[in-house]
């Protein structure tokens, strides 16, 4: 998973670029998917509305029905009416006064309980039979054709047609409440957040989301109308608290990282300075350590070899000699060098010389 998270921040841009193209395939996927606003189809066949249904369409071919009532209208024209309604596609039969009685015949003629089922006031119904289900998309079709023909004196009702206006409603209003909620989710992070850029980089990368799941349906060949107009909200809650996690996580462990690297450039400057100091004070040493290279291969001392490496000689009341070496204390620094780079970089030969001298030292 470490693994992965580094790929990812190594190629960041490479990301942005596929997210950027990925909304192509999920913008036509979403508008090849098939939106059901049948919520029959997911009750369970043996169901006895679902089997009535599956009854009407197969055995009588009709599963819908719409009822039209119609005020202020003459007779004559609400026959053309009629005609017009049966010519709709996918509308099956219309049924009406005269469907049982000529329109010759007086309405006061006709049988009371005729009449009441036909007539009420000025207003008369006439019920529009579909051959699918109500829900379909046939029948929605057929609502919305009718609705296209009748005039503002026609009112058509029913279960297709509540289901028609919840469809138009639904694709209607659900832009504008996803805008508000976006809007008030903008707002809400722009109060609690330092940053003017992070909320809209929030909601640019939901947004991203929501379109790759609505195109992702397509591998499901449809999805239910109620789905459709909750995912862009739900969608919109869930991730952005998971966004804000990761921020905050971000943030901690940015903290974290921040301190060791300076932890670790603090020490990188003084290792530095450290290396910078011993090589001058190598370059410094070099001039004396000749004088002792010089007399590093014999075995005699003369009064030369006496003459450039003693500075000079004391004889205490004891008659003990205090030696005094010319360059003692660029000696004594030498040590002190070689003993802070064994320190960060142990050496077995500079550990040996430093035990020895330390030896003689105290001999």
């Amino acid at each position: 998973m470490i693994k992965f998270g580094k790929w990812i921040a190594k190629h960041k841009v490479l990301i942005v670029i596929i997210s950027m193209l990925l909304l192509i395939p999920s913008f036509l996927g979403m508008a090849a998917t098939r939106v059901n606003y049948d919520i029959l189809s997911y009750l369970p066949d043996s169901l006895e509305t679902v089997e009535g249904q599956d009854i009407m369409v197969d055995e009588f071919g009709m599963g819908a029905f719409s009822m039209v009532v119609v005020e202020d209208m003459e007779l004559k024209d609400v026959a053309k009416l009629k005609e017009k309604f049966q010519d709709v596609e996918h509308v099956k039969d219309v049924l009406w006064y005269d469907s049982v009685a000529d329109l010759s015949i007086p309405v006061s003629m006709i049988p009371a309980k005729f009449k009441d089922g036909f007539f009420n006031g000025d207003a008369t119904m006439m019920i529009a039979l579909f051959d699918d289900t109500t829900s379909s998309d046939a029948a929605m079709e057929a609502v919305t054709d009718m609705r296209k023909i009748a005039n503002e004196q026609c009112f058509i009702s029913g279960m297709s047609g509540v289901v028609t206006d919840i469809k138009n409603i639904a694709l209607q209003e659900m832009p504008i409440y996803v805008v508000i909620a976006a809007c008030l989710s903008l707002l809400v992070l722009l109060l609690a957040m330092d940053s003017l850029i992070i909320p809209v980089l929030f909601l640019l990368s939901v947004g991203l989301a929501v379109v790759y799941n609505l195109g992702s349906n397509i591998f499901l060949g449809e999805v239910c109308y109620i789905t459709k107009s909750l995912t862009a909200v739900l969608q919109l809650g869930v991730t952005m608290d998971y966004s804000i996690f990761l921020l905050n996580s971000f943030e901690a462990y940015k903290k974290k990282y921040d301190a060791s690297l300076k932890q670790t450039e603090e020490a990188i400057k003084k290792q530095r300075t450290e290396i910078a100091d011993m090589q001058a004070a190598l370059e410094n040493q070099q001039e004396w350590m000749k004088h002792f290279l010089v007399y590093k291969d014999r075995e005699e001392i003369d009064r030369i070899m006496l003459t450039m490496l003693v500075k000079r000689i004391c004889v205490d009341s004891k008659k003990r000699l205090t030696i005094h070496f010319w360059f003692a204390d660029e000696f004594e620094r030498l040590i002190s060098l070689l003993s802070t780079v064994n320190k960060v970089q142990p050496d077995t030969g500079i550990e040996n010389f430093l035990l020895r001298e330390g030896e003689e030292i105290s001999a």
